[in-house]
């Protein structure tokens, strides 16, 4: 039987393999960071283990408490998304909240990615 938290974490995953372009996902909890590339054609990862990877990775996110950064290349530069997880679900940072993040740690605008929020 499979948990609240997969299924979640699978639904997850599919919103963000529907994100067209080529992606860096970097799933962040407290011990641990880890970036999973998907290709544009939608492979994730270099090995045949990655998807199942990140999948897990989104799972124990939930589950505990983490976040997601997902960088696109796009036409006009980098597209940024945002999400937090934990408490048994996930929400998406908001436009607002993802530039008042950059701006926190970057200072400055000059080469910042587009903000935006992925609809989940």
């Amino acid at each position: 039987m499979e948990t609240p938290e997969r299924i979640l974490a699978q639904k997850l995953l599919k919103t963000i393999l529907l994100i067209p372009g080529l992606r860096l996902i970097t799933v962040s909890m407290e011990q641990d960071t880890s970036s999973i590339k998907v290709s544009k054609k939608g492979d994730v990862g270099e090995s045949k283990w990655s998807k199942d990877l990140l999948l897990v990775l989104l799972e124990r996110g939930i589950a505990q408490e983490g976040s997601v950064l997902i960088r696109v290349v796009v036409g006009e530069g980098d597209a940024l998304y945002g999400l937090l997880l934990g408490r048994g679900g996930y929400r998406a940072l908001t436009v607002n909240q993802l530039g008042l993040l950059f701006m926190k740690t970057y200072e400055k605008s000059e080469g910042a990615p587009i903000f935006r929020q992925l609809k989940v």
